[in-house]
């Protein structure tokens, strides 16, 4: 066979680490959040907020004729519950979802739906009064 040569080691270097000491203070890294801004959230949020109460109330009110309720303050009465029960629960499933929403609205925001609320409010009355009942042919 034939002969072996010997292998020499080469030294490796050795290297220290260097310990410096952070004499600033640490930074926080900014917040980010996922997902669009507030104010387009809040846009998208809105029509719904305030149009599915009034739907709903209206067709309480329309089923409500239909059922034979023919009293128009009582027919309004009965459409409120609707309203106002479709209204705090969308607006309670929204700040749940976004808490940060409560803290958007400014108070000029809060008179426009207090407004946009009594136009609702009209709204529904006007439709109750209107409303017709169906007269059927004697038999």
């Amino acid at each position: 066979m034939g002969t072996a040569t010997p292998v020499t080691a080469t030294p490796v270097p050795t290297v220290t680490p260097q310990v410096t000491a952070v004499t600033a203070p640490v930074q926080p890294a900014p917040e980010q959040r996922a997902g669009p801004p507030p104010l387009l959230l809040a846009a998208l949020w809105t029509p719904l907020v305030l149009v599915l109460p009034y739907l709903i109330a209206m067709a309480f009110a329309h089923l409500a004729c239909k059922r034979g309720v023919h009293q128009a303050p009582l027919r309004y009465l009965l459409a409120q519950l609707p309203l106002l029960g479709s209204l705090l629960v969308i607006l309670f499933i929204i700040s749940s979802v976004n808490p940060w929403l409560l803290e958007a609205p400014s108070l000029w925001a809060v008179a426009v739906m207090l407004i946009v609320l009594l136009l609702e409010e009209v709204g529904v009355l006007l439709f109750v009064i209107t409303q017709h009942r169906e007269e059927r042919p004697p038999q």
